[in-house]
């Protein structure tokens, strides 16, 4: 009869030590943490620490808060004077609201990447067929990125995203 308890009391302690662990999860400093409850989403943790969460019920998906980089393959732009340029842009982007990342892009750094791409392709490729040749030339740097990174963001804001700099 005691050997029956011992083994209940072990089974019970080592079922116990299981449900404790599987509550708790953890947050770092460069992620946001999402809580999702049979596919809704519960919660958004960004501070970084030690959190509990529903066993079984409740399960986390983890997303980058540092800046993401993006490279453009370059592309032929035609100006404003009807002359053909190379653009060869890189994008540095973060995410801004991971509930509103969450559900427009279901969480995914690959889909983000391709609407950031699309959307800043389409930001230089409106920005340099509206100047001349000339105009583009006296305003490449910071003038020309500004130009391309506003109307990127201004596309791009729907999905929890933004383009700190769209650099051409």
């Amino acid at each position: 009869m005691k050997r029956v308890i011992r083994l209940l009391f072990a089974v019970l302690l080592f079922v116990l030590l299981l449900a404790l662990t599987t509550c708790f999860y953890t947050v770092r400093e460069n992620q946001f943490a999402v809580v999702t409850q049979f596919g809704r989403i519960v919660n958004v943790e960004s501070s970084a620490g030690l959190k509990l969460k529903i066993p079984v019920i409740q399960s986390i998906s983890y997303l980058p808060k540092e800046i993401q980089i993006y490279d453009l393959s370059p592309s032929d732009v035609i100006t404003k004077d009807k002359k053909s340029m190379i653009a060869d842009d890189f994008v540095f982007w973060r995410i801004e609201d991971a509930m509103k990342f969450m559900q427009t892009v279901s969480g995914s750094i690959s889909v983000a990447q391709d609407r950031v791409g699309v959307a800043v392709y389409n930001a230089t490729k409106n920005t340099i067929s509206a100047m001349s040749q000339d105009d583009i030339i006296s305003a490449r740097g910071d003038r020309l990125t500004q130009l391309v990174t506003d109307e990127a963001n201004s596309d791009i804001g729907q999905y929890g995203i933004v383009i700190l700099k769209a650099q051409i």
